[in-house]
């Protein structure tokens, strides 16, 4: 073996040892996995089976998320709504997600091309749908929208809003926590309202005694 040769050897080894002492050491990176950016998923996942359980919830807005493995669009509003939900909403909004690519009838449903999707949510109030908004991923819009949503439903049901008290209707809700609606409780066959009672009346005003008239001749 010639001197270069040997030269060629070393550095080959002391190569492979610097890459097993990286890799002992925890020192070699790899690309970051997506699925650990720290934004843990609270969405529903939404199929043919149970759509209408989910959209159907009662006192909460739905918002559902189409989406397709990989799509950025759809990772980016996903992010949105988590953020929105934790700082904002709570309770008061329910999140969903559909693979449209394996939900094949919910996106005919929804009118969605998974090849074509820029991002589309889809908003529900007890399985009525309340609007779309679609190739939007600005934080501002998507929360501007769902204010919007809520806001008019609750000037829909404003009007025989009362507070939660014991003996309330159940399944009567108003779609806001904490408040519900109650149209009163049937009045049993036998009642019958008293009959109203007249005022006594006033007394006499005193009267003056009157005076005989004399006749003069």
């Amino acid at each position: 073996m010639t001197p270069e040769s040997k030269g060629a050897w070393m550095r080959r080894l002391i190569i492979i040892s610097l890459i097993g002492a990286a890799a002992a050491a925890g020192l070699v990176f790899k690309p970051k996995d997506k699925k650990n950016d720290g934004v843990v998923s609270t969405a529903v996942k939404v199929t043919f089976q149970n759509y209408k359980e989910v959209y159907g919830k009662p006192a909460v807005l739905t918002v559902s998320n189409l989406r397709v493995e990989g799509n950025a669009a759809a990772d980016k509003l996903q992010e949105i709504l988590e953020k929105l939900k934790k700082d904002k909403y709570g309770p008061k909004i329910q999140l969903a997600e559909v693979d449209v690519a394996v939900e094949k009838g919910l996106a005919g449903m929804a009118g969605v091309d998974p090849a074509k999707l820029a991002g589309h949510l889809e908003f529900y109030s007890e399985s009525k749908k309340m609007g779309d908004l679609v190739g939007q991923n600005d934080p501002r819009v998507v929360e501007q929208t769902i204010d919007n949503i809520l806001n008019g439903m609750l000037q829909r049901m404003s009007k025989d809003w009362k507070p939660d008290v014991e003996g309330m209707k159940s399944g009567n809700a108003t779609g806001v926590p904490g408040m519900s609606r109650d149209n009163g409780k049937q009045l049993p066959p036998s009642f019958k309202p008293a009959p109203a009672q007249a005022p006594a009346p006033a007394p006499a005003p005193a009267v003056a005694g009157k005076k005989e008239k004399l006749d003069h001749k």
